[in-house]
């Protein structure tokens, strides 16, 4: 920008990341982090949603995907309404979409997909590559709860799974063992995921570097 490159510090290699992640592994913290997420995942069930169409006989990687674009007037509320609620508007919209599944299932107890960055450390921010951890949410919509109560219920998962978002999902899905029935196809421990994709700050930094240039 402005004829100037900038100096930026060089980048960690994809493999060093790897080989720390290994070693890692290996360590006392990893140890823990399998218990809990033992303990975390214990007894959950697949998600049974019904569908108009039959089960595949042998398993793809095909699936699908719905967008939802929210206007900024309804952006701004939403995130007027998490103030309010001392949560975010990621979990406020991920208890939405949990309990239509919810609804649709008639689960009160399932796992949602939900990817965290995979940046846990200052040697991660500047690496190389493809860190992404998906990671399972248990959502608990039960009947007996209010609106408020089920958001905080659900903060505070999304909050502990942030203390324990290390453990890749391999090694989740391995300490786990989830009970599976065969007409069910997918991944082990979550047929569902929920990605929320905010813009305004990208959009903002880019309106800014151009009005420098």
């Amino acid at each position: 920008l402005g004829g100037t490159v900038p100096a930026l510090p060089p980048a960690q290699s994809y493999l060093a990341h790897i080989s720390r992640e290994q070693r890692w592994l290996q360590s006392a913290e990893s140890q823990a982090q399998r218990a809990w997420w033992k303990s975390y995942l214990q007894g959950v069930c697949p998600l049974d949603l019904p569908t108009h169409t039959q089960t595949p006989a042998k398993r793809t990687q095909q699936g699908g995907a719905v967008h939802f674009p929210i206007s900024l007037e309804h952006s701004s509320a939403l995130e007027k309404l998490a103030r309010q609620l001392e949560t975010t508007p990621f979990v406020i919209l991920c208890a939405a979409w949990s309990l239509l599944l919810s609804r649709y299932a008639r689960q009160e107890d399932l796992v949602i997909g939900v990817p965290f960055s995979g940046r846990t450390s200052s040697e991660c921010e500047q690496a190389q590559g493809f860190l992404v951890n998906t990671l399972p949410l248990r959502c608990l919509p039960q009947a007996d709860l209010s609106g408020a109560a089920y958001l905080r219920r659900l903060h505070q998962s999304v909050m502990a799974l942030l203390e324990h978002q290390e453990l890749p999902l391999d090694e989740i899905v391995r300490v786990a063992s989830p009970e599976r029935r065969e007409s069910l196809l997918g991944s082990p421990l979550f047929q569902t995921s929920f990605v929320l994709e905010d813009f305004s700050l990208e959009a903002a930094s880019f309106a800014k570097a151009s009005s420098r240039s």
